[in-house]
């Protein structure tokens, strides 16, 4: 038997997924934003916001989506329109060198309409969506909320769509 192992162990702290939660205000500027990492196995880390103005809110979320973006990591947003949202705003507030090509990403609102009875499920509202689906919702963030939905419906889309 070979004692050296030239193979990784599984790691619990890998970085799979990247889920964004955006907060807009009335309006329509971005006022707050959650990132969270997790995997199959654990929800690893959250990040958010630490800045109060809208075009230093946006330059932070860019330089943690670029690490995603880098590694290779999959962003997943509920929303459909999140993207376009941030893209609309990066361009209101000309803000310059920004680059969200090659961004893997995955929405699950997008997803639930495909391949669910979407009649039959509330999409416009993510916490009820949650709650409806048996996921425990006490002391969770939203990124938390969209790991935990992401893992409920994951194993149940056809291959290759995630």
């Amino acid at each position: 038997m070979i004692d050296n192992k030239w193979f990784c162990e599984p790691n619990d702290q890998r970085e799979s997924w990247c889920f964004l939660f955006l907060q807009m205000n009335d309006h329509c500027i971005i006022c707050r934003w959650e990132v969270g990492y997790g995997n199959p196995t654990m929800f690893v880390r959250k990040v958010t916001n630490r800045k109060s103005r809208e075009r230093e809110i946006i330059k932070e979320l860019l330089r943690e989506l670029y690490c995603c973006r880098k590694e290779g990591i999959t962003l997943i947003t509920y929303r459909y329109d999140v993207l376009s949202m941030l893209r609309t705003r990066i361009i209101l507030l000309n803000i310059e060198d920004v680059c969200l090509r090659g961004l893997n990403y995955i929405c699950i609102e997008q997803l639930l309409k495909e391949y669910f009875l979407s009649g039959t499920l509330n999409l416009s509202d993510m916490p009820e969506l949650v709650k409806k689906m048996n996921i425990e919702t006490s002391g969770s963030s939203q990124v938390q909320l969209l790991w935990s939905l992401f893992l409920r419906i994951g194993p149940m889309l056809p291959s290759g769509v995630i």
